[in-house]
C-alpha cells in the first residue's frame, strides 16, 4: 500500500513538483486508539481502525518515497491533541 501511494503521488506531480501530507504516526503512539482497535477486535474478531495508521512508519514513510523519486525527502513529526466533548457521539 505505502510503495502505490508514493507512486500515485509522485505520477501526478511535474518533475519540479513538491508534495505536502499529512499522515497519524503508528498506532503505538495513539493509546485511545489502540484500546478501541482492541475492543473492536474482541468484539467482531478484527478491526480496521489500524488501518489509518499505515503510513506511520517514518522511515518506511521516507524509504518509499524516495523510491518513488522524490528528492530532498523531510518529515517533519509534531502531535496534536485531539479533544472529543461528547466521547460517546464519537464511538
Amino acid at each position: 500500500m505505502l510503495a502505490l501511494f508514493a507512486v500515485g503521488l509522485r505520477r501526478v506531480l511535474t518533475e519540479d513538483g513538491r508534495l505536502t501530507c499529512s499522515v497519524f504516526q503508528g498506532i503505538e503512539r495513539h493509546p485511545f486508539y489502540v484500546a478501541l482497535d482492541a475492543a473492536i477486535s474482541r468484539r467482531l474478531g478484527e478491526s480496521a481502525v489500524g488501518a489509518i495508521f499505515a503510513l506511520g512508519d517514518a522511515e518506511a514513510l521516507r524509504a518509499e518515497v524516495a523510491k518513488a523519486g522524490f528528492r530532498e525527502v523531510t518529515i517533519e513529526r509534531f502531535s496534536i491533541t485531539s479533544r472529543f466533548p461528547q466521547p460517546e457521539a464519537f464511538l
